[in-house]
């Protein structure tokens, strides 16, 4: 179970250091502010499925699919309720509509890229762990 987190926190951070970067050059400063906001609010939850999913892969059917489901609302309302409190907490995020769509895209991009990661973490896992079994 700690590879596969260890691997998550690793992608996680250089995918947002490449969307940081990105954001530096369009933005400056605080373009690396509202990345770096949304890697917090997309990768905690992500975390917190991802070990959860791969607790439940050694449990029964059951277990696994509220983990699954479970993982899936935790991931959402983690980001969008991170995502909201941070645009409302600092208001530069919002200052103009530029801001505005340039956060939540960033929060859009974060997201979908901590749900691919965890996604192919969680299966691969689950593989080597029935490949296990076998043996």
């Amino acid at each position: 179970m700690k590879k596969p987190l260890g691997l998550f926190f690793v992608g996680s951070l250089l995918g947002a250091v490449a969307l940081a970067a990105i954001y530096y050059c369009r933005e400056g400063a605080w373009g690396v502010a509202k990345a770096a906001a949304a890697a917090v609010v997309c990768v905690i939850p992500g975390v917190v499925s991802l070990a959860w999913v791969l607790w439940s892969q050694s449990r029964d059917a059951a277990q696994q699919l509220l983990a699954t489901m479970g993982g899936m609302v935790l991931r959402m309302a983690g980001a969008l309720g991170g995502g909201f409190a941070f645009y409302h907490m600092v208001p530069s995020f919002r200052a103009d509509r530029g801001g505005t769509l340039s956060f939540w895209a960033a929060v859009l991009l974060s997201y979908l890229g901590t749900l691919a990661l965890e996604t192919t973490l969680a299966t691969r896992s689950r593989f080597v762990l029935a490949s296990e079994r076998r043996r």
